[in-house]
């Protein structure tokens, strides 16, 4: 728990005439996600009895002595007593029902005995429906052995998962590599796994990640909002972006023509010499003048004129590049941003070929690869 640096009040505000409703109702909201997180509910005994608040000139002392304690529980008790106490400003709260007299705790587990007091006679059902510690879900993690015949979408769909839950948890950058095996880590709910790096706050990951700071307490069973460097979180209803997954899944890139699939990527026998050799792509038959789309958005890399490959584009993606050759002419220039699905370009029967087709290569980090395994 933070230092305090000195005894000053803490500066809250103050009503003119506060009702003792009103403040009874501040205690049981503040106190109310510590009683989730233990579990805690209402005793029978409790009903009615309301805390003696002490008046304002205790709390120079109490503020630094809960302050140093390290008890989350402790501190937040204290916490609430205080700004109890200087919106009333008095040092007495009398409502129906027996009046008892609490002091400041000066122990966690008064400090959870006395969450069981400060509640409103008008919260008991409410706090009822509170979950129990049966009921407050935590996270917890399972293995699994990817079998023969598994894929990464089927087992998350056998296991009531999300897809992108499965790819965060495993660090899953290609699902082409999830092989019979290999032993997968498994949450409980949806979410993403997430790393604490240098200069993150709890605070700033809730607000980047869009879910409330109360859940990501809750669910990684944490005391306080302080973290580590390394440390790993999980983050409950969290997902990736669309264009993570579908990189992941191989489902990065849309067809840039629509034809057939008259040569496939791997050693083939050349259409036009008869000499075996590498082809890296695929070659899609189609018409001469048929529109020619960006497999994914990018930007035009280069644009050119190869004797292999003819009139030739080649855009550039994140981590990847695609190749369209044997074209009849260009729709785009070098340096031009396009979205995926635009033409950039028309079928043609250019350089080394024996007909209209588009020649179609895919290179992840300057490497090919096979096409097909990203095409959707």
């Amino acid at each position: 728990m933070p230092q305090l640096a000195h005894r000053a009040r803490p500066r809250l505000p103050v009503p003119r005439r506060p009702q003792h409703g009103t403040v009874s109702r501040l205690l049981a909201a503040a106190l109310r996600p510590l009683r989730r997180r233990h579990g805690l509910r209402r005793p029978g005994a409790a009903a009615g009895r309301v805390p003696r608040l002490p008046n304002r000139r205790v709390i120079g002392r109490q503020w630094p002595v809960a302050a140093s304690t390290g008890s989350g529980i402790l501190f937040a008790v204290t916490l609430a007593l205080l700004a109890a106490a200087v919106l009333l400003g008095t040092g007495t709260l009398r409502l129906p029902g027996r009046t008892a007299r609490v002091e400041f705790p000066d122990s966690e587990a008064a400090a959870l005995e006395m969450m069981n007091l400060i509640v409103p006679e008008d919260e008991t059902a409410a706090l009822d429906d509170l979950p129990g510690p049966k009921t407050l879900k935590t996270l917890s993690t399972t293995v699994y052995t990817v079998r023969k015949g598994d894929s990464v979408s089927g087992i998350a769909q056998k296991h009531g998962l999300a897809i992108d839950t499965v790819l965060s948890w495993n660090a899953i950058k290609d699902a082409y590599l999830v092989v019979p095996g290999r032993v997968l880590t498994l949450p409980n709910a949806d979410g993403l796994r997430y790393t604490v790096r240098r200069g993150d706050t709890l605070e700033g990951i809730a607000k980047r990640s869009g879910i409330p700071l109360p859940s990501i307490l809750d669910w990684n069973d944490l005391g306080t909002s302080v973290i580590t460097v390394g440390q790993v979180l999980f983050l409950p209803g969290a997902r990736m972006p669309a264009a993570d997954i579908a990189r992941a899944l191989g489902t990065l890139f849309i067809w840039p023509v629509k034809g057939t699939i008259s040569s496939r990527f791997g050693m083939r026998v050349g259409p036009v010499d008869g000499i075996d050799r590498f082809h890296y792509g695929i070659d899609l038959k189609a018409d001469t003048g048929t529109s020619v789309l960006a497999a994914a958005a990018g930007t035009v890399a280069d644009a050119g004129y190869n004797g292999t490959y003819g009139k030739y584009l080649i855009l550039r993606h994140s981590g990847f590049q695609t190749l369209y050759g044997h074209l009849s002419r260009f729709t785009v220039a070098v340096g031009e941003s396009v979205a995926q699905g635009r033409k950039i370009g028309e079928v043609g029967n250019t350089g080394v070929s024996t007909g209209p087709h588009l020649h179609f290569g895919v290179f992840r980090g300057g490497e090919p690869v096979d096409p097909l395994r990203y095409l959707k």
